[in-house]
């Protein structure tokens, strides 16, 4: 995983692919603490912003 502030990317430890996000949060009464995970299911490059590959 590399750390980027609290949240984490997730790389496959073989072919290095990106496969998701790991977030840390806190509730707003600072009491509980939260992981949050997220994965990738598509990505693209593109040239501008909102721009479908």
């Amino acid at each position: 995983m590399a750390r980027v502030g609290s949240k984490y990317l997730i790389f496959d430890p073989v072919s290095y692919e990106l496969l998701g996000f790991h977030d840390e949060r806190t509730s707003a009464s600072g009491n509980e603490t939260y992981a949050q995970l997220s994965h990738v299911v598509e990505w693209g490059i593109v040239d501008r912003v909102r721009q479908h590959p």
